[in-house]
């Protein structure tokens, strides 16, 4: 037996349990190695390529346990690039095993291994090769380059209290969202996007909700409530097995990265979801705008605007509009509320 850690909230609680624990092996039969493992307290410790810091309360992978990740990552990069990104399966799947490891550590570990376990599940055999697609190549890089102090080294072993919520929907013609059950944003989809699966749209959903109130979830957690559980799984661990899905999970990432967002999603029952439902399925007559070569002959006889009143994310005619919610482009909400 192995690999066990005893933790406890204070160095007296914790002698107690060591004396505890040492009383119990021997009855149980178990003899301790004395060469291995920490019997006196502390609040850093090493464990399988981790470091578990109770005292800054983080998991961190080690240099050593880094070191490695890098050289496995430049070796395969370097046969990658003289046999034009053609790599032996076996070498992958051991990188790959050894990067899924650190997932604890590091939160997007995930996010990067996808692309690489889509190219092994390629294989013919685990002696064949397979090839490298451009987005696994880009991780590769990242995983090589990846610096042992930085924001991406580091999950926090106990949950940050939620400093803000938002609630998303979507169906077939729209979408909707709210912060904190107060700030309404809302929006509809073109008619390309109409034509995906409502998991798509669901997750579009959660990237245009977020980038409708990015001031003022900048360096916050951020709890999130969606009625889609495979959306919900996905934001978990960002990961997903279809390749597009995947592509919109990059980009949501790379937004919360951007604006330092923690999000924590969460499943709600459809019924419990009531607001964002609302603003997802009811129907908007009133947006409509006049056809774009009036517009155009408009500006011809007098002049360029610099601003569209009342418009939404995809009947605006400016790249400066206001709209009756929020959505990501608008530049308020409500034209006549300002000056």
């Amino acid at each position: 037996m192995d690999d066990f850690m005893v933790i406890t909230k204070t160095q007296d609680d914790a002698f107690v349990q060591r004396d505890r624990v040492s009383k119990l092996l021997p009855r149980l039969g178990l003899f301790r190695n004395e060469k291995k493992g920490h019997w006196e307290p502390t609040q850093l410790v090493e464990h399988l390529g981790l470091e578990v810091d109770f005292e800054e309360g983080l998991f961190r992978v080690t240099e050593r346990r880094l070191d490695k990740i890098h050289s496995k990552a430049t070796v395969i990069l370097c046969r990658a690039t003289r046999e034009r990104r053609w790599v032996q399966a076996r070498e992958l799947a051991g990188f790959n095993g050894l990067c899924q490891s650190v997932y604890l550590a590091v939160p997007t570990a995930r996010l990067y291994l996808r692309e690489l376990y889509f190219v092994l599940g390629k294989k013919s055999s685990w002696g064949s090769k397979v090839k490298l697609t451009r987005q696994a190549w880009g991780d590769l890089q990242w995983w090589a380059k990846l610096p042992a102090t930085s924001r991406w080294n580091g999950r926090k072993i106990w949950r940050s209290p939620t400093r803000a919520k938002l609630h998303t929907d979507s169906s077939l013609f729209a979408w909707g969202g709210l912060l904190n059950l107060k700030k309404e944003a809302r929006g509809f989809w073109s008619d390309e996007l109409q034509k995906l699966h409502i998991t798509h749209l669901e997750l579009e959903a959660v990237y245009k909700t977020v980038r409708s109130f990015l001031s003022k979830q900048e360096g916050k957690v951020v709890r999130l409530y969606c009625d889609n559980q495979a959306v919900v799984a996905m934001l978990s661990h960002f990961t997903s097995r279809n390749p597009e899905l995947m592509r919109r999970m990059r980009k949501l990432w790379l937004l919360l990265d951007l604006h330092d967002i923690e999000l924590q999603a969460r499943y709600i029952r459809s019924e419990a979801n009531e607001g964002a439902d609302w603003l997802s399925r009811d129907k908007d007559l009133d947006d409509w705008r006049i056809d774009k070569r009036w517009f155009k002959y408009a500006e011809e006889q007098w002049g360029e605007h610099s601003v569209d009143g009342f418009a939404s994310e995809i009947s605006a005619q400016l790249p400066r509009y206001y709209s009756a919610w929020h959505d990501p482009g608008c530049e308020g909400v409500d034209l006549l509320a300002y000056d």
